[in-house]
Formats: structure tokens, sequence, C-alpha cells
């Protein structure tokens, strides 16, 4: 059986005002297609005028591949047809990001979802509309073009540091670290990236660093953040040595709490300690005798008194 033209419009411009109710397209940010099952378009909203460069009149009875970008637009048809006999959905009920392309030519990405809708309803037996629900994206893959350039400027900045940084979350795995902290610890990025940084910590700290994580999110008692302390640490090779450890507390945008941990080794410090104090003794060994008394010129002990 043959439908006219102005039954399929009547079907397309209801399943359109639907859809409207169910999707807030009223921020003008989403455009919005109705279009029948050969792919000409029914229907199309303001905002899909404003971001594709056509007017109405351009769009309507016009095949929807001409806002298709990439390859996509010689195959739409065929996609079409390939739904429409063996009723496989690949994009029908789902979100997906495609290319799309304006009247001028350009192109830029899309998400789009799609529904199918029944024009049984609307006394069109056997017939139905496809209504595409297309936002864009360009302004949000600006953003992040902008933040991974961000990202990617910090990254350096703190590879710059010779001191070992690192970040972690509020569950202690390390999102974050400079080249520093992989020299320093002797595992790589890759190793230490997703894991907790207990893996890091020397002496009891590795088994009480969760412990410590949660007691101090659950009171707000500190006796970490913001301060400098001496504490023990551990190489992937089980080496222990003294660092010195400061953290520092920020929040995300998110509102995530994050923690920012910074290190100085202490090992040539403390090698110099111990040299200072073995060349100490030593001097108070050539100075002084087992006795204490002061030695004369030729290393013997003076015990004489003056008067």
């Amino acid at each position: 059986m043959m439908y006219d033209g102005l039954s399929l419009q009547i079907c397309g411009l209801v399943s359109f005002s639907i859809s409207l109710l169910i999707y807030d397209t009223r921020s003008g940010r989403i455009s919005v297609f109705s279009i029948d099952e050969a792919g000409s378009i029914l229907i199309v909203n303001e905002a899909a005028v404003r971001v594709f460069g056509y007017t109405t009149q351009e769009f309507v009875g016009n095949n929807i591949s001409m806002i298709c970008g990439g390859g996509h637009a010689a195959k739409h048809d065929e996609y079409m047809r390939n739904y429409m006999d063996s009723g496989i959905a690949k994009v029908i009920g789902k979100k997906r990001e495609v290319p799309a392309r304006r009247k001028d030519g350009t192109e830029f990405p899309v998400e789009l979802g799609v529904k199918e809708v029944s024009c049984d309803d609307y006394g069109i037996e056997g017939r139905v509309v496809f209504v595409a629900f297309v936002k864009d994206l360009s302004n949000l893959k600006s953003h992040e073009l902008e933040m991974k350039h961000k990202i990617s400027l910090m990254q350096g900045m703190i590879n710059s540091s010779f001191d070992p940084m690192l970040q972690i979350n509020e569950k202690g795995i390390i999102q974050t670290l400079n080249n520093a902290t992989v020299s320093l610890f002797g595992y790589s990025r890759e190793e230490m990236l997703g894991q907790n940084i207990s893996i890091l910590c020397g002496g009891e700290h590795g088994e009480k660093h969760d412990s410590y994580m949660q007691h101090y999110l659950k009171t707000g008692e500190n006796r970490v953040i913001g301060r400098k302390r001496q504490v023990t640490a551990k190489r992937k090779n089980g080496q222990e040595f003294e660092i010195e450890l400061g953290v520092e507390e920020v929040t995300s945008h998110t509102g995530e709490r994050l923690f920012c941990g910074y290190i100085r080794d202490l090992t040539s410090k403390m090698l110099e300690k111990r040299r200072m104090r073995k060349h100490e003794q030593t001097m108070k060994g050539n100075f002084f005798g087992e006795g204490g008394g002061k030695k004369d010129g030729t290393g013997s002990l003076d015990h004489s008194t003056t008067m």
C-alpha cells in the first residue's frame, strides 16, 4: 500500500514533537532531524539550520547524507537499506561520535543519537520515521585540545624539576609523576601509574599508609599535610633510604581531593653527616687519649697540672 507524502509528513511531525518532549532541545545546542525510510529529511529544528548553514527549505526533501562527513555520505543509503532489510541496529538507540559536514563544506565532530518511531499509532501502518539528535562537539573538542596542551605543558614543567614529585588520589593511587621520581625509585612510569603509593613506602609505613589516609579523610586530623618530615622510602629493588617528604592537598574542579608529594633524597645528606661524625670522632681520637686527657706534642698524655 502506498502512502502520500502528506501522511508521512504528519507522522514525521508527530514523531518530531514527541521527541522534543523526550529530549531537551530548547537550549538550541542540539540539532533535530526527522527523516523517512529512504533518508529524506521531513522536518528540522532551528538549531539544525543555525549549525549546518542550510535553510529549512534546503533541508526538507533532501537526503540526510547532505550533512554526513567523512565517507559516511556515500554509504548512508546503504546503511539505511541494511537496517530496513535485516533489522540489525548499529546506530538506532545508541549514541556515537561521527563527523558531520556544514553547507560550506567544513567538517566537525558531533554526537549522534537516533530513535525509530512507528507510524502505526498515527494511522500509517507499516511505516516508520527516524529522529536524529545531533550535538555539536566542536567547542568540547577545542576545549579538550586546550586541556591536553595545558596538561602537556604542566607535565613538562613537572618533569623539569630535579626533585621527585607525584600526585595521588584519595585512595592513594598514583596519578601523576615526573622523571625524577622514575630515576629515584627505579620503577618505570608505567609501573607506578595506577599503583598504590605504599609501594614507595619504607619501614612499616607501606602497610599502614591506607589507614593513615582514611584517618585523615574522616577526622581531618593533620599529621603530614603542609609539613615536611623525614621518612623512610623504598626503591624497586627493596633498598630503603631516607627522604624529606612534603605533602599538599588540592581539590580538583570535580571536587576530588588530591595530594601532591614533594620528595628530596637525603642519601647524600645522610652520608655527609656520617662522614662528618666519623671525621669528628677521628679528630677527637687523635686529640684525646682513652682516658680523656690532653696529649702532649709527642702524642703521650700530659698529666701535669699547672698551679
